[in-house]
């Protein structure tokens, strides 16, 4: 028996899993949300994490 998830995503699923994993899982579960949105959300998504990577790559460089 399986163990499906349910907007369950913890920030730490979502950083190791690639924007279409998480892509894939929302559409597997038919959420009742527009593709339009879903891809919205997505590329806000890939925005926030570069901006944290790249957020975290300074600080290093700082530190060095």
């Amino acid at each position: 028996m399986e163990n499906h998830k349910h907007h369950n995503f913890s920030a730490s699923d979502i950083i190791t899993q690639s924007p279409q994993d998480v892509f894939d899982q929302f559409y597997r579960e038919k959420h009742s949300v527009q593709a339009t949105d879903l891809f919205n959300e997505v590329d806000d998504f890939k925005r926030m994490l570069s901006q944290l990577l790249e957020q975290i790559e300074n600080d290093k460089t700082e530190l060095d």
